[in-house]
């Protein structure tokens, strides 16, 4: 697959995950005052409710949209059928149309990982309703730092289960940049290398 192919195939993939799960953002929560995450945030509040971290992320995707969508409104002179600019399906729908060009654009590959980002935190959001986050520890892993330099992975491990499967998570994951992530099969390994509540390393 080319380049441009793959382009045109992210940025498709992406634009479809932020239409099918768009209507998911606005469903009623089974808890709305659950807080998102523990990290303090601007504006003096100790968290978010996922209420408001659903409202902001609708926010936040309108604009990257509307951004892109610009691009291709005004480089390619389009006056007729274009959908309002907070209209996010309509913008996705614009986007589609118009991904084989959009992936040819100088920005096409920008484009491609932005929306893709946007698309994973918009999935994300659509099913933390029937799903859980859960923490495991710290990543053991080793990587190179600086280049030259060996250290821990920063990274910290999650679990997530989705209520509508198997309790089971499918695999522990690494937040780190390797993303590091464990399969079922090989858990045992992990958990003689890190404490599922302490999060530090064990010696095997």
């Amino acid at each position: 697959m080319t380049e441009l192919a793959a382009t045109e195939r992210a940025l498709m993939t992406a634009l479809n995950t932020i239409r099918e799960h768009w209507d998911a953002l606005v469903e009623p929560l089974l808890d709305a005052s659950a807080s998102v995450g523990t990290e303090p945030v601007t504006g003096g509040k100790a968290s978010l409710t996922a209420t408001e971290a659903r409202i902001s992320l609708r926010y936040e995707t309108i604009l990257c949209l509307n951004s892109w969508a610009r691009i291709v409104v005004e480089d390619r002179h389009l006056t007729h059928a274009l959908p309002l600019g907070h209209d996010a399906l309509g913008l996705a729908i614009l986007l589609e149309r118009h991904a084989g060009w959009l992936s040819g654009h100088e920005a096409g590959p920008e484009a491609s990982r932005e929306l893709s980002s946007m698309a994973a935190r918009v999935k994300d959001s659509a099913e933390g309703n029937r799903s859980a986050k859960i923490q495991v520890g710290r990543c053991p892993e080793t990587v190179w730092v600086d280049g030259d330099t060996m250290g821990r992975c920063a990274g910290n491990l999650w679990a997530t289960i989705r209520f509508e499967e198997a309790m089971l998570p499918k695999a522990v994951v690494c937040d780190g940049p390797d993303a590091h992530s464990w399969a079922p099969h090989e858990w045992a390994a992990l958990g003689r290398r890190v404490s599922p509540v302490e999060g530090t390393e064990t010696v095997a």
